[in-house]
């Protein structure tokens, strides 16, 4: 079995153990047109392009015809065994936001764009995209933005809102009667670690373990953390003594947020040899860098208050 590995910029190719080639890119294709490649397990039609991204991983890109594109995108982003005419809408709306990003730039398979699952045709959902074929969505000649979303909590958002563009009709703040409105919420409490019985010219000896008292929400924003000048680092999150989301917009959603975060760095010492307090202050940011510090899986929406709750102890 051929493998890829790399190495210093330059793409090594093996069979087994044994060293092929190197390369600066690679690309394979099948070795006719019916048939595919399978990476990790899945499998994917087209070609692949294998080039070295951020001087450290191996970053696979798929060239597939914009047809099977989209029978690999439908069945993951709606159910197959919904009614067919809103399989065509989503196969329709599906490509129009595909074709809007083409020869502008690279989008992956993730819910940064459309989930996009290789070569995992269902028959209905391959029946209304051959159906739709070539179908898109216009506004004055030319492509709409296409953005669709898995709820929107009883309420669409406008553009201008979400993302600051230009106002455009299509996108506009109005009640959706058929949305299920899930109701989400999350807590959290102000104080996640009580240092008072703590020895901080010691942490070796309760480093390990002591817990933060919500650890997914501490371990979210210690990758935050990490991501954002503490590379590398061992952190406790010690307290969170202001968190606030604010300035709705008028889809109800809120645009801006405040969050104060108090933390160890295990290697930060103050003049006396004991652990000093960290902090990050993010007065009135916008509200996705908040969610981002949060997670997306705890804070699932900016429309907070209505369908939604919060409890901070």
């Amino acid at each position: 079995m051929n493998g890829k590995k790399q190495k210093n910029g330059k793409l090594f190719l093996y069979k087994g153990e044994e060293l092929l080639n190197t390369y600066a890119t690679f690309t394979v294709q099948p070795m006719n047109n019916k048939g595919y490649l399978q990476i990790n397990d899945r499998q994917y039609l087209g070609s692949f392009d294998f080039i070295v991204e951020n001087g450290q991983y191996v970053r696979p890109i798929n060239s597939v015809n914009m047809e099977d594109y989209l029978k690999g995108v439908v069945p993951i982003e709606m159910y197959p065994s919904w009614h067919i005419e809103a399989l065509k809408s989503q196969a329709v709306a599906a490509r129009t936001y595909a074709l809007s990003y083409m020869n502008r730039e690279l989008i992956d398979d993730t819910i940064m764009y459309q989930v996009y699952g290789g070569y995992i045709w269902t028959p209905n959902t391959t029946k209304e995209v051959d159906e739709t074929r070539g179908q898109v969505i216009q506004y004055n000649g030319r492509l709409i933005d296409a953005v669709y979303s898995a709820s929107n909590g009883g309420v669409t958002e406008s553009n201008a809102n979400a993302w600051g563009s230009a106002s455009v009709p299509y996108l506009t703040v109005k009640e959706d009667t058929f949305d299920p409105k899930s109701v989400w919420n999350f807590s959290f409490h102000k104080n996640q670690i009580n240092v008072s019985q703590l020895n901080l010219s010691k942490p070796i000896e309760w480093w390990t373990t002591v817990k933060e008292a919500d650890t997914t929400f501490s371990n979210n924003i210690k990758m935050w953390l990490n991501a954002n000048g503490y590379a590398n680092k061992e952190i406790k999150i010690v307290d969170i003594p202001e968190f606030k989301l604010h300035s709705p917009g008028s889809g109800g959603r809120m645009s801006k947020g405040n969050i104060t975060v108090e933390f160890f760095v295990k290697d930060m010492l103050d003049a006396n040899g004991n652990l000093a307090i960290q902090r990050v202050v993010l007065q009135n940011v916008n509200i996705s860098k908040i969610r981002a510090m949060l997670g997306t899986r705890v804070m699932l929406s900016y429309l907070v208050g209505k369908w939604s709750q919060m409890i901070i102890s």
